[in-house]
């Protein structure tokens, strides 16, 4: 089977754990604090401009939202954080549902965690990278805007990420979704992760 994104298409959001997708797809998710690019980067993984709602408003997206991925896994948008909304820390609502759902992560094959390779990680990126680790999730870090940073300051940019969120160097990917730097290598490894689950 080719390791090709070949069709992608909307399910649900999802707001409330028990709404939850009830069959037994496979999870890859996409995490990251607001404005790191995920919806563009879903967008390019998928080859589908439209497929995700790209917005220059800081956590628009605020509920889990399912995309069914080849009719074999689902592409999960998580809600970006580290942002204030209506007087109250979005935070606190993100924490709540995802904590609820990592509790029910038997499906989950593999988190995406994007930070922006330009700048050091905030402190909400450096909890959630902890927290996978604690919790023993599998994830893979995602350096966003890479063409923004010239071609030989990447390492240094890495090494610098490397040491914040104490993960090594080669667990973190830098990509483009403006001019598709790795995303291939990022398709490769999202299919690598579900040829080794018991799905397949």
């Amino acid at each position: 089977m080719t390791n090709r994104i070949t069709k992608a298409r909307f399910v649900k959001s999802v707001i409330n754990i028990n709404d939850l997708p009830a069959d037994d797809i496979p999870h890859i998710c996409v995490i990251g604090k607001s404005n790191v690019g995920k919806s563009s980067f879903i967008n390019k993984l998928c080859n589908n401009n439209k497929l995700a709602r790209v917005s220059k408003e800081a956590g628009r997206t605020k509920m889990l939202n399912f995309f069914l991925v080849n009719d074999r896994f689902y592409l999960v948008d998580f809600p970006g954080y580290g942002f204030q909304a209506s007087g109250k820390s979005f935070d606190e609502i993100w924490a709540d549902l995802i904590e609820k759902y990592f509790l029910n992560r038997d499906k989950i094959r593999q988190v995406l965690a994007l930070v922006d390779i330009r700048r050091e990680p905030t402190q909400n990126d450096i909890d959630m990278v902890d927290y996978l680790y604690i919790n023993q999730i599998p994830f893979t870090v995602l350096a966003s805007k890479a063409d923004q940073v010239a071609k030989s300051k990447i390492p240094n940019h890495l090494n610098t990420l490397a040491s914040k969120l104490k993960v090594g160097k080669d667990n973190i990917i830098p990509f483009s979704s403006a001019t598709s730097l790795n995303i291939d290598r990022i398709t490769n490894l999202i299919f690598e992760k579900l040829s080794n689950s018991s799905f397949e």
